[in-house]
């Protein structure tokens, strides 16, 4: 059972994370030690609404943790995908934080609505769902320049990058045992492309925007980056103020 506590913090790697960390290290290489790593504990992604007004679905974060856990997908910088120097380091673990809204305390709501580009969205869908959290850990050398970034809080934002094909869900439409894509007949609803789409669609159209999509049936996760901004405004490296709000 992982102690929450002790391993979100960027710090040293503890034993049980050195040991999960070499197995996962080039073959017949020598076991890293404690003292040449530093393990960044990553907020990836949530089932709140992104500013490109996305929305994960739960089974689509399952899947997502589970990609991050077993693939040891790379820990790179801003989504350079054909730049091999770009990658500053690995995942080795993730797991899907399930905060109900009961074990949720004031402080931890307001810290999630505080970051939300639309909190009264985020309210609700928190009340209805909880709060859901791809939490992943990747390893770094201590030495390295973005250790010493991340330490002092000059990075902080994470973006994720894969391959996915998800479909399109409306939040109107569909149910808890019903999933309605936006291409389906029955949908009249629009989707929704960025928080202030509404404001440059006609009068007469926007009662038919639908306030967020759905990503759902998520496929492949390759990657990790540390960017200026992300599209999920809690995504980030878990700094002491998150800890606080979520675990405190």
């Amino acid at each position: 059972m992982i102690d929450l506590k002790e391993w979100v913090r960027f710090d040293y790697p503890t034993d049980d994370q050195l040991k999960l960390i070499n197995q996962k290290k080039p073959a017949n290489s020598a076991d890293y030690t404690s003292e040449e790593l530093m393990v960044v504990p990553i907020a990836a992604a949530n089932n709140l609404v992104g500013y490109g007004s996305r929305k994960w679905s739960i089974s689509s974060l399952e899947k997502m943790s589970a990609e991050y856990k077993n693939t040891a997908p790379d820990f790179m910088q801003d989504h350079e995908h054909d730049e091999s120097d770009d990658v500053v380091g690995t995942i080795f673990y993730s797991h899907l934080w399930n905060i109900p809204v009961t074990k949720l305390s004031r402080a931890g709501m307001n810290y999630l609505l505080k970051y939300s580009p639309v909190p009264d969205l985020d309210k609700e869908i928190i009340k209805n769902e909880g709060y859901y959290q791809v939490t992943c850990y990747a390893y770094i050398e201590a030495s390295s320049e973005i250790a010493s970034d991340i330490k002092y809080g000059r990075r902080k934002d994470i973006s994720i990058g894969g391959l996915q094909l998800p479909r399109f869900l409306c939040p109107l439409c569909s149910t808890d045992s019903k999933k309605v894509s936006f291409t389906d007949e029955q949908c009249p609803h629009y989707m929704p492309y960025g928080v202030y789409w509404r404001d440059l669609m006609p009068k007469e159209d926007r009662k038919m925007l639908a306030p967020y999509y759905i990503a759902d049936d998520f496929r492949q996760v390759i990657e990790a980056s540390v960017v200026v901004d992300g599209d999920c405004s809690q995504a980030k490296i878990i700094d002491q103020e998150m800890f606080e709000a979520l675990l405190g």
